[in-house]
C-alpha cells in the first residue's frame, strides 16, 4: 500500500503528528511525523474505516491494517537511514547535545502514544522499537574527540561503559518502571 512519512528537521517540541489521505484527516497520531497513506475512510472521511462488525475484519478493515504494518517497516527504515545524513555539530557539547536531541525527537514517544484509533499508533511505536532491537540498529550515539571531532554511532547491543553513550533523560516513575524490568 502506498504511504509516506514526513518529519520537521528542527522545531519537534510543537510538532503534532497528523494524518493524511492525500489530505489531511482531522486525526493526530501524536508521532513526531506526519503520515500520509490510502487509507479507507469511513462515509463522512473524518475517521479511518472500521468494521461494523466488532472483533470481525473485513476487507477495508484489513486493507488499513496492512497499510499501518507498511507504515512501521518505513518509520524504522526512515531512523535507520536519517541516522546516516541526518547533521550533528560537534564543535561543542551544548550544540553536541542539542544536534542528537533533534535527532531522538523522530523517534517515537513510548510513553506519549495515546491509544487511539484501537492501538494502531502504539502498535507503530512498538513495532519500530521491535525493528531497531531486532535488525541492532546503530542508535547509540557518543561525541568522538578524534581531530576531527565527530559522532559515533553503535548498535544497541555493543558494550559501551554508561558513561560513552549520550542519553538526555528525565528521570520519571514510567521510565524507572521500564528500566527495572530491563
Amino acid at each position: 500500500p502506498k504511504h509516506g512519512i514526513a518529519a520537521p528537521l528542527d522545531n519537534l517540541t510543537t510538532f503534532r503528528g497528523q494524518v493524511f489521505c492525500f489530505l489531511p484527516l482531522p486525526i493526530y497520531s501524536e508521532l513526531p511525523v506526519h503520515i500520509n497513506g490510502q487509507f479507507i475512510l469511513d462515509a463522512s472521511r473524518r475517521a479511518l474505516w472500521t468494521s461494523t462488525n466488532p472483533g470481525q475484519f473485513d476487507d477495508s478493515s484489513r486493507w488499513n491494517d496492512m497499510l499501518f504494518k507498511s507504515i512501521s517497516s518505513s518509520y524504522f527504515h526512515f531512523i535507520s537511514e536519517v541516522i546516516k545524513t541526518y547533521p550533528i555539530d560537534c564543535s561543542s557539547i551544548k550544540k553536541f547535545k542539542s544536534s542528537i536531541n533533534n535527532l531522538y525527537n523522530l523517534f517515537p514517544k513510548w510513553l506519549e502514544v495515546p491509544l487511539a484509533l484501537e492501538g494502531h499508533w502504539l502498535q507503530i511505536a512498538k513495532d519500530v522499537y521491535s525493528n531497531l532491537a531486532v535488525h541492532d540498529a546503530s542508535i547509540l550515539c557518543r561525541r568522538c574527540v578524534r581531530r576531527p571531532v565527530q559522532a559515533q554511532w553503535y548498535p544497541l547491543t555493543a558494550i559501551l561503559r554508561c558513561e560513552q553513550a549520550y542519553f538526555d533523560i528525565k528521570n520519571t516513575p514510567e521510565l524507572n518502571s521500564i528500566l527495572e524490568n530491563l
